[in-house]
């Protein structure tokens, strides 16, 4: 609508923010096989981190419906370590698809309550934190993470070396 800058646009776009592209092409290729495989990061495991963003997508959407109903914006009351250490313990039980279809719908209910805030409310600091940095910075970090490990996950090893 009127008034909406390329921000907005570009959080909102039907297909999503073009760092979504790079998800697809980095980690949906991944066999999920190796999903639950140690070495994209010291302690995380693939499929850890596409739950943990997940999680941040549906915590992200929480918070933005609260803050509708209230018109607070609140932080997470016992701090960022002990809050991802909690939520990627609780999601470790699921499957590769499982974790996927969980940052999808997470994905899609967070694009939702950004689409729900006018251009003012999503101009705010707080609200840059909940839609810009969960749908484009942190799985921007995410992707610069795992992406090394997805990458050779994808060489064959028995194609020769190129010269």
């Amino acid at each position: 609508g009127p008034g909406r800058g390329p921000l907005y646009a570009e959080l909102l776009r039907p297909e999503g923010p073009i760092v979504f592209e790079l998800f697809d092409e980095v980690v949906r290729t991944v066999p999920p096989g190796r999903w639950n495989e140690p070495g994209p990061t010291l302690e995380w495991t693939l499929k850890d981190h596409v739950g943990h963003l997940a999680r941040w997508f549906e915590e992200g959407a929480e918070v933005i419906d609260e803050h509708g109903r209230t018109a607070a914006w609140r932080g997470l009351a016992d701090g960022l370590d002990a809050w991802n250490a909690r939520e990627i313990a609780a999601a470790r039980h699921l499957a590769p698809v499982e974790a996927l279809g969980r940052f999808d719908a997470a994905h899609e209910r967070l694009r939702a309550a950004a689409a729900s805030m006018s251009p003012a409310q999503l101009a705010s600091p707080e609200a840059g934190e909940w839609t810009y940095e969960c749908l484009h910075g942190h799985v921007r970090a995410h992707l610069a993470m795992v992406g090394p490990w997805c990458a050779r996950v994808g060489w064959r090893v028995d194609a020769p070396p190129s010269a």
